[in-house]
C-alpha cells in the first residue's frame, strides 16, 4: 500500500517518516508501532503524519493508523515534565520532587500547560542518568502504545461496519470531539470506549509478555525492580499512566459537564472511571480497592508535574445526574459495538 496516497485519499496532512522526524523517538515509536499493528491478523500498517494537532485515526479503506506529529510530541513533552520534576524518585538520581504551585498554572488546563513546556531532545535533566533515562522510555512508550491500540481496537471490533447497510471511511481521536445529535453521540461514545478496553488489554498482555525479558536488559532491570515487580503493580502503573493520559489531552476539564452527552468522544473522566472498572471487576475488594487508590495518585503526579493545584473535582463533575443517567444508556450499547455484536453477524 502507498501511504503517501491513501492520506492524500483521507485528506490527512503528509507523511511523517521517523528518519525524518525533529527527534530520535519518533523513529523508535515507527519501529515499535509497526510491529503492534502487525498482531492479531489484522496486518495494518501505521504512520505519523505532519499534523501539529493532538490527534489519531483509524483509516478504515486503507488498514492504516496514523498519529500526528503533535500528537506524539505531546506525549514526549508530557512524560519529560514527570521524570524532570523527580517523580517517581525510587528510581534513577532524582532529587526529591519540587511542587511550586502556582494560582496562574491552576487555572490553565494541563493540557496547554503541556503544550508550553519545551521538550529537546538530549537536554533533559535525565539525559545521563540511566534509570531516569528508562523511566522516561517506557513511560513514553506505555503512553504511545494506548494511543495506537486504541485505533487497532476499532478495525478489531469492525467499527467501520455501523450497520449492515452502511460503513464509515475513518474514526478520529481528537483532543476537540464534534458535538453531535444525542443517538449518534451514544453510538460513538461506546465505539471509544470499546477501543479503549482493547488497548489496555493489550497494553497488560504486552507488558506482561516483556517482564522476563526486561528483568535480563540491564537498561530496563531498574524498572522492572522498582515499579513493575508484580502483576499488581504492573497494573497500577498502566492506571497511573492512563489517568495521566486523560488527565494531560482533556479538552475542557471545566467545561459543562451536560456537554458530554453529545459529545463525539466520551469526557476524558468518563473514560478514566470506565476503564478502571472494567481493569478491577474481576479482583477482590482490597486488590480492587489498592488499584483505584493507585490511580488516584495520577492526581498529584499531574499537579507536581506541572507546579499546578490537584482537581479532585475532575472526576466528580461526572456525577452530574444528567451524565449518570447517560451513562446508563451509553453501557447498553457497549455490546452492540464488540467484535461478536449483531450488528457484524447479522445477514450472514
Amino acid at each position: 500500500m502507498n501511504i503517501e496516497e491513501a492520506l492524500q485519499k483521507a485528506n490527512l496532512d503528509i507523511r511523517l517518516r521517523g528518519e525524518d522526524a525533529p527527534h530520535q523517538w519518533f523513529k523508535y515509536a515507527e519501529i515499535e508501532a509497526n510491529v503492534l499493528c502487525d498482531q492479531r491478523d489484522l496486518k495494518l500498517n501505521f504512520t505519523f503524519n505532519c499534523d501539529k494537532r493532538i490527534q489519531a485515526y483509524a483509516v478504515y479503506e486503507s488498514k492504516l493508523v496514523v498519529v500526528t506529529a503533535g500528537l506524539f510530541d505531546f506525549l514526549c513533552r508530557l512524560a519529560d515534565r514527570i521524570v524532570s520534576k523527580g517523580l517517581l524518585p525510587a528510581l534513577g538520581r532524582a532529587v526529591a520532587p519540587s511542587w511550586t504551585l502556582s494560582s496562574v498554572r491552576s487555572d490553565q488546563t494541563p493540557r496547554k500547560l503541556i503544550q508550553d513546556a519545551p521538550f529537546v531532545d538530549g537536554v533533559s535533566e535525565w539525559k545521563d542518568d540511566p534509570e531516569r533515562h528508562a523511566l522516561f522510555f517506557y513511560l513514553l512508550l506505555t503512553l504511545f502504545r494506548f494511543v495506537v491500540f486504541h485505533e487497532m481496537g476499532h478495525f478489531y471490533h469492525g467499527h467501520d461496519k455501523r450497520s449492515p447497510e452502511s460503513s464509515a471511511s475513518m474514526d478520529v481521536d481528537s483532543a476537540q470531539p464534534r458535538l453531535l445529535p444525542k443517538n449518534e453521540a451514544l453510538d460513538a461514545q461506546a465505539r471509544e470506549l470499546v477501543a479503549d478496553k482493547f488497548a489496555m488489554d493489550m497494553l497488560t498482555i504486552c507488558t506482561e509478555a516483556e517482564v522476563e525479558r526486561m528483568k535480563r536488559t540491564p537498561f530496563m532491570a531498574p524498572l522492572e525492580k522498582t515499579l513493575l515487580n508484580s502483576k499488581e503493580r504492573r497494573m497500577q502503573f498502566l492506571l497511573q499512566a492512563a489517568y495521566i493520559y486523560f488527565a494531560a489531552t482533556d479538552r475542557l476539564p471545566d467545561s459543562v459537564p451536560e456537554e458530554g452527552i453529545r459529545m463525539s468522544h466520551p469526557p476524558a473522566a468518563f473514560r478514566l472511571v470506565t476503564l478502571a472498572a472494567m481493569v478491577t471487576e474481576n479482583l477482590d475488594g482490597e486488590k480492587t480497592h489498592s488499584a483505584l487508590a493507585a490511580t488516584i495518585v495520577g492526581d498529584a503526579l499531574i499537579a507536581v508535574a506541572l507546579d499546578r493545584k490537584p482537581d479532585p473535582e475532575w472526576l466528580a463533575r461526572m456525577q452530574v445526574p444528567t451524565l449518570v443517567e447517560h451513562y446508563k444508556k451509553l453501557h447498553d450499547r457497549f455490546s452492540f459495538w464488540t467484535k461478536n455484536s449483531p450488528r457484524l453477524t447479522r445477514g450472514r
